[in-house]
């Protein structure tokens, strides 16, 4: 198809406009594909969806003030959406190559206002909107599959992850087919606000696209000119912009600018015009968007035939089928208004993306233009309007849906994708490694890992996702034995070849190496996490990360997840503020469990030692796979060994408990304290009690707590308070993550912790620093001690500990 338009617009200036490239449609008229469908009845599904979207989000504040919702974003993006429902989408049933379409997350109204005019949502949902905790099952504010399971599939509201999340899921497809999993011929499409491109994680991923190939990858850039709060690029143009970033980035780029009003316009006097207005003037002009070429064409008065090539279907339609038949990943420019069809009552308004209430004679007016039958009285009340399942419009949408393979959007198992043999039982993921005492959890896990890969059935299912940190974690050794992923294979020779720690890439490598890329590595870690619906084949994945750049710095992403209902083992290497000695304030890690701990989906747990570690998998598998329960579980992995072992094996029950006796006593009956040691701070409490008994004569037990989340729910903490005795808890997080203990605990309870900024030193100093070193642990039992009656022996014992730690210190 000839794309190259109007070769005789004069060049103009870019003096004024750095990005500044040719202001036309890529496709020319005279190149445009005949429309395969009824204009005039599409137009008529239009209205009755636009006034079922504008009923929804006024209907809702009108009965309940503040209760929110947004009218315009959808306007903006109807058009654009409509030609992909009723002529591009593939829906569950198309031959098993269901597309996947990323919404934006603020036009969810109209998504649910289309879905009640095909019949898959009630009038009671949708009286409903954003009233979930009602005995009906009223209709989440945006995308959550997580309220939603059968609905939505991907969480897009959080603006900048959908488009992040979209590549990742286009390159997860690839991954799949390169590892001999599958054909996957799916497409993505992805809706992006022009406003939402500011985001960072927005553009991220886009030269992957490229350097992967993703030629299936399709961006619709609704460009109405405006964000939140007024214009994009106020002083500037964003279509140039974003022009130059995605053909910088080796996308096709397909502009979509004007409607079929300008074609015969003189392509050079629109050239001038955009040269001379920024994006500002150009929202302006909107409310009479014909005056911006008054001058300039001669022309005065009304024509009603201009207006944003976004709301022009059959050059969307033409837009749609050059994107699916180019070969790289394309974007679509689509130049749209924000409140399309709203008129003086929100188009291109700066206040119209929190438009949510409209007055009677407004909704009256709009009814009419709509040509909504419904009486003037009900239009005020902002009803909703079915015109039922007879009606020739209703009929055309099931009959567009039917031939592309059922409705969209929907979460549900798909068929077998094409060369995919349909899982009928559930794959099974055993954990075989022996825990080898003394092991960092790190290396255990290495272990674990390479027995899974190395089974041909278990291999299968799993996908090791590591940014470029491989080497800090011991992992390095998984490079050449399984193969960094890498969908043109090795085509150089690496200089430690022959090295047993090489660095090896292969077309189909199980591993994702994602780069110095924390978010992309969560992109792929849901799209591989969530893979069970998407594909129908379960994948179990595991992201190892540097513990301090997980939930710090990619939480929006890890709550993402929670919300597509991901499976998977997120592992925060390098855990700990203490373990992780000379690193310092930046990285050291002292809040990451408690975050997890408070997130509804995630699992989370600190190992002492392999065994806990080896129970903690086997309990995350059977969850996962074999209940097939949505959730993560969050491990941390330390670099430093403890080499201890329990007074009895480590069984199930001691890791859904959370806690169990790791060491009794060291005299018969009941103890005088308790210690609860979480990770490596087992090792601390573990000499504490040695110190304790052999200088005080106090005997104390010593639990482990692989989850202080799960151990606040224990019926083992009843024997702990039946001891009645002290108990301290020490962890080398935050001490509000012990402190989760205090309410089901009515024992007297001490949390020692690393609370504050973290530095570098060497690990026992930064355990004398922190307190939370064997004789801090010491130091605190017997201040705690001498507060009771009798205590004064405890108290000079404590003030002689005191200065003997002022004299040694750790190094």
């Amino acid at each position: 198809m000839n794309r190259s338009a109007n070769e005789g617009l004069e060049d103009y200036s870019r003096a004024k406009f750095p990005f500044a490239s040719k202001p036309l449609n890529t496709i020319a008229a005279q190149d445009q594909p005949p429309y395969p469908g009824d204009l005039a009845i599409e137009q008529r599904i239009n209205n009755l969806i636009s006034w079922n979207t504008i009923a929804l989000v006024v209907g809702s504040n009108q009965k309940f003030s503040g209760l929110g919702g947004h009218i315009s974003t959808y306007l903006s993006t109807q058009d654009l959406l409509e030609v992909g429902f009723h002529h591009i989408f593939r829906g569950p049933e198309y031959q098993g190559c269901k597309d996947q379409v990323y919404f934006q997350g603020h036009a969810s109204p109209g998504i649910y206002a289309r879905a009640f005019l095909e019949g898959r949502l009630g009038t009671e949902q949708l009286e409903h909107f954003r009233r979930e905790t009602h005995r009906v099952a009223g209709l989440s504010s945006y995308p959550h599959p997580r309220l939603m399971p059968d609905f939505w599939e991907f969480p897009t509201v959080s603006m900048g992850l959908g488009p992040l999340m979209a590549i990742q899921q286009a390159r997860f497809f690839k991954y799949m087919q390169d590892r001999g999993l599958g054909e996957f011929p799916s497409r993505i499409f992805c809706f992006v606000g022009d406003g939402e491109c500011d985001e960072p994680e927005s553009l991220s991923q886009i030269a992957l696209a490229t350097r992967h190939k993703l030629d299936h990858c399709h961006f619709i850039i609704n460009v109405n000119l405006q964000r939140l709060d007024g214009p994009v690029r106020s002083n500037g143009h964003i279509v140039d912009e974003l022009e130059s970033r995605f053909r910088g980035a080796g996308w096709d780029v397909i502009k979509l600018l004007w409607n079929h009003g300008f074609d015969d316009k003189p392509m050079a006097t629109i050239g001038q015009a955009w040269q001379q207005l920024v994006d500002g003037e150009l929202q302006k002009f909107t409310r009479d968007h014909t005056a911006i070429f008054d001058d300039l064409w001669g022309e005065r008065g009304p024509q009603p035939e201009l207006d944003r090539g976004g709301h022009d279907k059959a050059k969307i339609y033409a837009a749609y089928q050059a994107a699916i038949a180019s070969d790289r990943p394309s974007v679509i420019l689509a130049l749209t208004t924000k409140g399309h069809g709203l008129g003086r009552f929100g188009a291109a308004l700066n206040t119209t993306h929190q438009l949510k209430k409209l007055p009677p004679e407004a909704l009256i007016e709009l009814k009419n233009q709509l040509g909504i039958n419904l009486t003037d009285e009900q239009a005020a009340t902002a009803s909703l309007f079915h015109p039922g399942s007879e009606d020739p419009a209703i009929q055309y949408m099931h009959k567009q849906r039917s031939k592309l393979g059922g409705f969209l959007p929907q979460r549900s198992r798909p068929a077998a994708q094409r060369g995919l043999q349909l899982i009928t039982q559930k794959p099974e993921l055993k954990i075989q490694a022996k825990a080898q005492p003394g092991d960092s959890t790190t290396k255990a896990l290495s272990r674990h890992l390479r027995k899974l890969l190395d089974n041909a059935q278990s291999a299968k299912h799993v996908a090791l996702i590591i940014p470029d940190e491989a080497r800090t974690f011991g992992l390095d050794p998984l490079f050449k034995r399984f193969g960094i992923y890498a969908p043109e294979g090795q085509k150089y020779q690496p200089h430690d070849a022959d090295s047993l720690l090489a660095y090896g890439e292969r077309q189909d490598g199980p591993i994702l190496q994602e780069g110095i890329n924390e978010a992309g590595a969560m992109g792929s870690f849901i799209a591989a996490g969530t893979s069970y619906a998407t594909t129908g084949y379960p994948m179990i994945p595991f992201y190892i990360f540097y513990s301090m750049f997980g939930t710090q710095r990619v939480g929006d992403l890890i709550w993402a997840a929670q919300d597509a209902r991901c499976r998977g083992f997120l592992c925060g290497a390098t855990a700990g503020k203490t373990t992780l000695n000379g690193e310092g304030l930046q990285h050291q890690d002292g809040m990451s469990p408690l975050i997890a701990s408070l997130s509804p989906a995630i699992q989370t747990f600190d190992p002492a030692i392999p065994t806990e570690l080896t129970e903690i998998l086997k309990f995350g598998m059977q969850r996962m796979v074999d209940d097939e329960n949505d959730e993560l579980f969050y491990l941390t992995l330390y670099n430093e060994g403890l080499d201890a072992s329990p007074d009895r094996a480590v069984g199930r029950q001691d890791i859904e408990h959370g806690l169990y006796e790791f060491r009794s006593s060291p005299k018969p009956g009941a103890p005088d304290l308790c210690l609860l040691g979480s990770g490596i701070m087992l090792g601390s409490c573990l000499q504490a009690q040695s110190w304790l008994w052999q200088h005080e004569g106090l005997s104390a037990s010593v639990w482990s707590v692989p989850s202080f989340q799960r151990a606040r729910v224990s019926k083992r903490l009843a024997h702990l308070n039946e001891m009645n005795v002290l108990t301290v808890a020490v962890s080398d997080y935050v001490k509000h993550l012990p402190e989760l203990l205090r309410e089901p605990l009515t024992v007297p309870f001490l949390t020692l912790g690393t609370d504050g900024f973290g530095r570098s030193d060497t690990r026992a100093a930064l355990r004398r620093y922190f307190g939370v070193d064997a004789p801090s642990i010491s130091l605190a039992v017997l201040d705690e001690l001498s507060k009771q009656a009798g205590g004064a022996r405890y108290e000079r014992r404590a003030e002689q500990l005191r200065q003997w730690m002022a004299t040694h210190s750790e190094q």
